[in-house]
């Protein structure tokens, strides 16, 4: 436990105690209060700190760098959560829940809802470039294996 240190001149915080307290709240994660205890310092002084621009600036940054590594790691793991999300939409199938399938439909954009307090959905059938042809509904048929019924 550090001394407190007593109020006045030679109290100044130095540039290494500003990044450590600053390093302790926002990548630590230590409370204030904790803070002030491990160096000593008043509460209101860390928390002034704290609130500081460059402090701010700090919490920025690490935010901007957290979200990336996240980002890469999705990317990294996309076509394995693809597969699993292609295998879940099968089991939950096979239980009569179809809402992995919706899910999914909705995500890729093949099927869209329809708004608010309006039950099901719009199926895209076919593209400009690939028209469905006169009936969209021969293109498409969607079987329930619980039900065994079409959709």
């Amino acid at each position: 436990m550090s001394e407190k240190h007593p109020p006045g001149r030679g109290s100044q915080l130095r540039p290494d105690e500003r990044r450590q307290i600053q390093y302790l709240a926002l990548v630590e994660g230590v409370s204030v209060s904790e803070i002030a205890r491990q160096t000593g310092r008043d509460r209101g002084t860390i928390a002034n700190i704290l609130r500081a621009e460059d402090s701010q600036s700090f919490r920025s940054q690490l935010e901007t760098e957290a979200r990336d590594a996240a980002v890469q790691i999705l990317r990294g793991n996309a076509e394995k959560a693809a597969r699993a999300w292609g295998t879940a939409v099968g089991q939950a199938a096979e239980k009569g829940d179809h809402r992995p399938a919706k899910d999914l439909l909705l995500a890729v954009g093949a099927i869209q809802e329809r708004g608010n307090n309006v039950p099901g959905v719009v199926v895209i059938v076919g593209t400009p470039d690939k028209p469905a042809g006169r009936d969209p509904f021969e293109a498409l048929s969607v079987v329930s294996p619980r039900e065994n019924c079409r959709l």
